[in-house]
């Protein structure tokens, strides 16, 4: 199953932590995957080469970490947004996706 977190600080979303497999189907016909690939990746390009925002962002294995580092209202309204649409993917795919919200460490 893949865990996504997302990361509050008040009410500003400023990142997120994406884990594991989804294990819908094989490696290279898992839709499920697919999507959350997908997503992550627009949702990451995005900030960090559209908005040109400062974002601490890493890959490794089956993980990917995004953390804003600035008050930009539009990283937060995307990192919104893309909370919705994995939330959508994983009322989908339930077995497959969980979404949870979570306040970051002081």
């Amino acid at each position: 199953m893949t865990k996504a977190l997302f990361v509050y600080r008040g009410a500003r979303c400023v990142g997120f932590d994406i884990s594991g497999h989804s294990d819908y189907a094989e490696q290279g016909s898992d839709i499920v995957c697919a999507a959350i690939s997908a997503t992550t990746m627009l949702t990451c390009n995005t900030i960090t080469e559209f908005f040109g925002c400062n974002a601490d962002a890493k890959a490794e294995g089956d993980r990917i970490t995004l953390r804003v580092q600035c008050d930009c209202h539009a990283c937060d309204e995307l990192l919104r947004s893309y909370n919705n649409e994995l939330r959508e993917l994983a009322s989908q795919y339930p077995d497959n996706l969980v979404v949870i919200k979570i306040k970051e460490k002081e």
